[in-house]
């Protein structure tokens, strides 16, 4: 059996702890850019000009590369994760309608973003239900 497992939308408690992250993240950096205003207005810190960066190799050849933002993309619900299902069951597919191929004579489970709980607490809870074990849900009693 193969799992593929996204992460899906977390739980109120960890939406709070990441909302609260991105919040001391953003007045860190807000802070960094005034300080380092005051200091270039004083006349301690000069202005240099910057360099114009080449295309890289990706980008010549007509590839979209992910930036510095990507893990915003990466987030469910987003149209990115959509297309990562997308591909993944057509992927499945793929395998599963090649006799030839031997992941033809497993079984494939994907959870998708949709679905709520990390992709690692996604796969240990589909271990625990194959091995007999009910899920986390309803305690960890042997079946």
């Amino acid at each position: 059996s193969i799992v593929l497992a996204l992460d899906g939308p977390p739980c109120a408690a960890k939406l709070v702890t990441q909302r609260r992250r991105r919040w001391q993240i953003l007045n860190k950096s807000a802070s960094k850019y005034n300080r380092y205003r005051r200091l270039q207005k004083r006349g301690i810190i000069y202005q240099t000009k910057k360099k114009k960066r080449s295309m890289s190799r990706e980008r010549k050849k007509g590839k979209e590369t992910l930036g510095e933002d990507s893990t915003i993309c990466i987030t469910p619900g987003t149209e990115f994760m959509e297309r990562a299902y997308m591909a993944l069951q057509y992927w499945a597919w793929q395998r599963l309608s090649n006799l030839n191929s031997p992941i033809s004579r497993c079984y494939i489970y994907i959870s998708s973003s949709d679905v709520p709980g990390e992709g690692e607490v996604k796969l240990l809870d589909w271990v625990y239900r194959m091995s007999g074990y009910k899920s986390k849900e309803e305690g960890l009693k042997k079946r």
